[in-house]
């Protein structure tokens, strides 16, 4: 701290000529004297301080700034590390779902597979059950009904035309539960590439 000038003589002599006894003004100038050296700020001690103050602002800004180029390079990092193992984790899910589809077509196609399997089988069963019986009525309406040949025509047209109609029945069916396997199997798909 800088020391101040201060008249101690002076100021003794004034307090005494207020009315002061002298040894107590000369205490009282010397309190006064130290008091003012401990306590009292000067410009130059200001000015010292404030350079002391900006050199450590100063050291705290060169910190900081360091601290927060570690934290952006940190963070770079991170956010490099998060968008690797998301494009792998997007990959692994593309994957997937690529395969759950493939097995979904697969199975879809083996079921319909199957369904036309059964349902030609139904119509090849039916087909020859019902020439059989056509047969057997042929055979019995020739020998028990003496029905003429052009009647026997009509009875085999119309009966045709009935397993016609049954056939298209079938086929109808057929349509309808494979149409209906599709849209599943579509639903599926769709709704699987929508999580990708």
């Amino acid at each position: 701290m800088t020391t101040y000038t201060f008249d101690t003589l002076t100021y003794v002599k004034e307090l005494v000529a207020a009315g002061v006894p002298e040894p107590q003004a000369e205490i009282i100038s010397l309190k006064q004297k130290s008091l003012m050296e401990s306590e009292l700020t000067t410009k130059t001690d200001l000015r010292n301080f404030e350079r002391v103050t900006k050199a450590e602002v100063g050291a705290l800004e060169l910190v900081i700034k360091t601290e927060i180029g570690a934290l952006e390079r940190f963070t770079k990092t991170e956010l490099k590390t998060l968008e690797l193992s998301t494009k792998a984790e997007i990959k692994a899910l593309k994957q997937f779902t690529k395969a759950a589809i493939n097995a979904l077509a697969q199975s879809t196609q083996a079921q319909f597979n199957a369904l036309e399997q059964s349902t030609k089988a139904a119509i090849n069963a039916l087909e020859l059950s019902t020439k059989a019986e056509l047969n057997a009525l042929e055979q019995f309406t020739k020998a028990e009904l003496k029905v003429t040949r052009e009647e026997l025509k009509a009875l085999k047209l119309s009966t045709r035309r009935d397993l016609q109609q049954m056939e298209l029945r079938l086929t109808h069916n057929l349509t309808l539960r494979l149409g209906s396997m599709m849209v599943i199997g579509i639903g599926a798909a769709a709704s699987l590439a929508t999580l990708i």
